[in-house]
């Protein structure tokens, strides 16, 4: 690695950009990539395209590199340390290197290379939370048949298809009523939540399938019986089948002294290949929520999975 890199890429990362406050981020690229003598500027929704003149050749088609610019959480006051070789966090956050490295891995291939065609660089915002900057694109001003993106952990392997991506919101609906004073009014929706994750089959469900619940919220106050309660789940998957066929529905959620309402609904028909539009359906007291996108097969024009 040139020490340029890595001074570049320990920089970046300092500069905060959690999904959906990429914009400090994308600006610094912006002002860096226009110093090389890219034409560079921002779409309507705040992704960064970029592009470079071919050099020491001619008559070569475009190629698109794609990247993105935001990280998962924890991201904010990010300080990298470099130590025997290695860059790492100080240990109360993500480095972010997922997908800083890939941008500065980027950035000094165009600085070095002798001969390149014309390159055409799409940095997207939002994509560890579905992928919603590619989606509002604007690909009028991307030409590229051919696309490399670059978001990938290993140095000696080149990724032909993503992943089928589920993302499922569960809004559970219960009765509240005073915990100590009248519990048997109640239908607690957290306890319903309870026992539908339970019942779920998480973790790796085989060699191409994952699925996990993320995020769980529910109640108000520690002594009322909780009347709501949501919880966000994924899968992803190879096989496109297998995540029309997640969640399966749990065995019948109740309280001791009545049944409640039934707390996880099956989802209705798959979503089509690439649909960005949410379906939902409602059950009993619960509504699932998902957005699905069928495998790939060829290397995609631009960002993928997030």
């Amino acid at each position: 690695m040139s020490e340029r890199m890595v001074r570049q890429f320990m920089e970046m990362v300092r500069i905060d950009s959690e999904s959906g406050n990429e914009a400090r981020f994308l600006e610094y690229l912006l002002g860096e990539l226009r110093r090389m003598g890219a034409e560079a500027t921002l779409d309507s929704y705040g992704n960064l395209l970029a592009s470079f003149p071919a050099r020491g050749c001619s008559g070569a088609e475009p190629i698109l590199l794609s990247c993105h610019g935001d990280t998962v959480k924890p991201g904010v006051g990010i300080e990298p340390v470099l130590a025997d070789g290695v860059i790492r966090s100080q240990g109360d956050t993500i480095l972010g290197a997922d997908d800083k490295a890939g941008i500065a891995e980027v950035l000094e291939a165009l600085r070095v290379a002798p001969v390149h065609p014309p390159v055409e660089l799409a940095v997207s915002r939002q994509e560890e939370v579905g992928l919603y900057g590619v989606k509002a694109m604007d690909m009028s001003r991307i030409t590229a048949r051919r696309g490399f993106l670059m978001d990938n952990d290993t140095l000696d392997t080149i990724v032909i298809g993503g992943p089928s991506y589920f993302a499922i919101d569960v809004a559970i609906r219960g009765r509240a009523a005073h915990a100590g004073m009248e519990p048997e009014k109640g239908i607690s929706a957290i306890q319903a939540a309870a026992k539908a994750i339970a019942a779920l089959r998480l973790g790796r469900l085989d060699h191409g399938t994952t699925a996990n619940v993320g995020v769980i919220t529910g109640g108000i106050i520690r002594n009322g019986i909780p009347a709501s309660c949501s919880f966000l789940a994924e899968c992803r998957s190879a096989d496109h089948a297998t995540p029309c066929a997640f969640p399966r529905r749990p065995g019948p959620c109740a309280s001791p002294r009545r049944r409640s309402p039934r707390s996880v609904s099956r989802p209705g028909p798959c979503s089509s290949p690439g649909s960005p539009t949410p379906r939902s359906t409602t059950t009993g007291g619960s509504r699932w929520r998902w957005w699905g996108s069928a495998p790939r097969t060829s290397t995609p024009r631009t960002s993928a999975s997030p």
